[in-house]
């Protein structure tokens, strides 16, 4: 045996090392292909699942409008009177998200009160009528008065306040992923009458008689 056959072995030897080294490489390369695509195709369900979450999930303004009739029974069943309209020029705020994303909230309009003889009845009734709606309430204190809080199914969070210094609901609507307002009708253009100077006062657009200005 020379000093080279010591160094690296007969070439047979060498050989079935060689074709052994390329069957594990092979073998390496084909998982890490497999894993990959197992790694894509993960990845890609999940995105798709995500977006069907996304798809199903309801605006923040569809959830302004559930709620607001949700408030409104609420003070019609102990007796409170609804006086506030919704506001249509009224925005939604970003928020942010458990998963990490922006959203959009509502604030609903308040309901409002002078104080009532039995808040805690009060109280009660409200909690009582929250629960049957499968929301999840908690007793608490507002501002130094007594308070029922409530989250919905879909996160909204709602707040009846009993006391001294009066009787309020109110809520705010959950971070929704989209906004959803539609637009709002444009406000309807004052009309221009013309006096005996040519001149009009209903609205600062309108111009000498017979014109408008522009702008």
């Amino acid at each position: 045996m020379t000093d080279t056959d010591a160094v690296t072995g007969p070439p047979a030897r060498r050989w079935r090392w060689g074709w052994r080294g390329a069957l594990v490489g092979g073998v390496l390369v084909i998982g890490a292909a497999a894993g990959g695509w197992t790694w894509l195709c993960a990845h890609q369900a999940a995105q798709a699942a995500q977006a069907r979450l996304d798809a199903a999930e309801v605006s923040a303004w569809e959830d302004r409008q559930a709620l607001e009739g949700v408030l409104t029974e609420t003070a019609l069943a102990v007796g409170l009177t609804v006086e506030s309209e919704a506001d249509p020029y009224v925005r939604a705020v970003q928020c942010g998200r458990n998963d990490g994303r922006t959203g959009f909230a509502y604030l609903l309009p308040a309901v409002q009160a002078p104080p009532v003889d039995d808040a805690a009845a009060m109280l009660g009734a409200i909690e009582e009528y929250w629960q049957s709606l499968g929301y999840t309430t908690n007793e608490g204190e507002y501002l130094g008065s007594s308070a029922i809080r409530a989250v919905t199914a879909t996160g909204a969070q709602m707040r009846a306040v009993a006391g001294p210094a009066g009787t309020g609901i109110a809520g705010e609507t959950s971070c929704a992923l989209t906004d959803g307002r539609p637009a709002p009708e444009p406000r309807a253009a004052a009309s221009c009458a013309w006096g005996r100077s040519g001149t009009s006062s209903l609205s600062p657009s309108c111009g000498p008689r017979g014109s408008r200005r522009s702008g």
